[in-house]
């Protein structure tokens, strides 16, 4: 045995190890909010293993939380490429592809995952817009019923625990627990109805009108959130030109 001959050994074995050495290091540095030295780290590990999914996707989300849309995109097609069956990936990378509305490529993702995943509830509710404005109301539903009923049962707690603290008129514990069980189940409706009443009572106008549209927005069939925003926007006090208010209202009306 010489000192040459473990030098040599252990050079081995640290380029062996490396990759997984970067990718834990990447991956506790993203856990403490380390993004800058995460993403040094990450490629590094993806460098030496081109197989690491993960560290792909963890990058994807880095560049989502430092606002660079389209770098995420480009590392969740990596991933995607490195392992295509994954549910949530599909989800992530059509969401953004929506928001560049590119909703072809958005629309082929989503259904990718629901393919993987049949009760994935966010992916079948984002296809609820979709259908409706391919005008395939029937498509629509289907996708509703799906995402609401594989919601229920994991945010219903949530839900019946938001309307007790609304009895006992606790009403900021109330829109915390409402707001948990819409982001595990976005269909819920009911919820995001209840926490706009609560905006009401507590005079918080701009509030109430940013829960319903983020109701239109998951359900643009729903005709109720229409009529609340036209009321909200023509009856209330709110930030802007009182002319620009009108105009929304007007919009809203427009649709129905």
């Amino acid at each position: 045995f010489s000192l040459k001959n473990f030098a040599s050994s252990r050079s081995n074995q640290t380029f062996q190890k490396s990759w997984q050495y970067y990718l834990k290091k990447g991956l506790l540095q993203y856990k403490h909010e380390m993004y800058d030295y995460s993403i040094l780290n990450l490629q590094k590990a993806l460098e030496q293993n081109d197989k690491l999914f993960k560290a792909a996707n963890t990058l994807a989300e880095i560049y989502k939380i430092n606002r660079d849309k389209k770098k995420a995109i480009d590392y969740y097609n990596i991933s995607l490429e490195i392992k295509n069956p994954q549910t949530e990936t599909h989800f992530k990378i059509a969401e953004l592809y929506e928001f560049f509305a590119e909703y072809n490529l958005a629309f082929e993702h989503y259904k990718k995952s629901i393919r993987i995943d049949p009760l994935h509830i966010k992916s079948n509710l984002s296809l609820v817009r979709f259908y409706l404005k391919k005008n395939n109301d029937e498509m629509a539903k289907k996708h509703f019923s799906i995402s609401y009923k594989a919601g229920w049962e994991i945010s219903k707690d949530y839900f019946k625990t938001a309307e007790d603290e609304w009895s006992n008129k606790n009403f900021n514990r109330a829109i915390k627990y409402y707001k948990k069980a819409i982001d595990i189940n976005p269909a819920l409706l009911k919820a995001y109805i209840a926490i706009y009443r609560i905006y009401n009572i507590k005079k918080k106008y701009k509030e109430a009108a940013n829960i319903i549209e983020k109701l239109k927005f998951i359900k643009p069939d729903y005709e109720r959130a229409y009529i609340l925003l036209a009321n909200i926007y023509y009856n209330r006090r709110l930030p802007g030109k009182r002319t620009y208010n009108i105009n929304k209202a007007i919009f809203n009306l427009k649709k129905l």
